[in-house]
C-alpha cells in the first residue's frame, strides 16, 4: 500500500519510472503545482458561486416586476375604457386612459414574462 502511493507521487507506473513530457500527461504533479491547481479551482469555484447569486438576484427582481404587471393589469381590466390612468414612462408620468394603457402594459408583461421563463428553465438544468 505504502509503496503504491509512493510510486505515483514519484511517477513510476507499473514498475517503470516516468520522465519528461509522459509524466505531465498522466496527471502528476508535484506539491507545488497540486496548491496552485487547487487554488485554481477555488478561485474558478468561487467566482461561478458569485455569477450564480448575481443570477438569481436579477431572476428575482424579474419575477417581483412579473407580478406587479399581472396586479395592474387584473385592477385595470376591471374599470372602464375610457376613465383616466397615470402611466410612468422613464421618469415622468402620463396621463392616458385605461384602454391605452392595457396593451403597452400587456407588451411590457411579455417582455418581463419571456426572459423569466427561459431563465428559469435554464437554472433548473
Amino acid at each position: 500500500e505504502t509503496e503504491r502511493k509512493h510510486r505515483a507521487v514519484k511517477g513510476v507506473e507499473g514498475g517503470r519510472r516516468l520522465r519528461g513530457p509522459k509524466r505531465r500527461r498522466i496527471g502528476i504533479m508535484s506539491a507545488g503545482e497540486r496548491m496552485v491547481a487547487s487554488a485554481e479551482v477555488r478561485s474558478e469555484y468561487s467566482q461561478l458561486r458569485s455569477s450564480l447569486q448575481q443570477l438569481y438576484a436579477k431572476l428575482g427582481a424579474l419575477e417581483s416586476d412579473k407580478s406587479e404587471h399581472e396586479l395592474v393589469l387584473a385592477q385595470l381590466r376591471e374599470l372602464p375604457g375610457d376613465r383616466r390612468a397615470w402611466i410612468q414612462i422613464g421618469g415622468a408620468l402620463c396621463e392616458q386612459t385605461v384602454e391605452q394603457i392595457i396593451p403597452i402594459l400587456t407588451g411590457n408583461l411579455s417582455a418581463v414574462r419571456d426572459p423569466t421563463i427561459l431563465s428559469t428553465r435554464k437554472m433548473q438544468r
